[in-house]
């Protein structure tokens, strides 16, 4: 499996909030579907295909989501 990298390139980091937004494709035409608890996959509506992640309490739940999430490579 090739791993997909996730770094502070094409993500974004709201320490306030404790979510990380990760960016891989444009999003305006996306939906969002919850795979795992507080985890968001961004979908495009027309191809189906992944263009973000929303990661909510990120730092909290670092180890589980890096489990959960074993395709991505987590740089950030």
């Amino acid at each position: 499996m090739t791993k997909i990298e996730v770094s502070s390139n094409n993500s974004k980091y709201d320490a306030r909030h404790d979510v990380l937004h990760v960016f891989f494709g444009d999003n305006s035409n996306a939906f969002a579907e919850e795979t795992f608890p507080g985890v968001y996959v961004d979908k495009d509506d027309d191809t189906d295909g992944v263009v973000g992640l929303t990661l909510m309490d990120y730092k909290k739940r670092k180890q589980k989501i890096h489990s959960w999430l074993s395709q991505y490579k987590f740089v950030v």
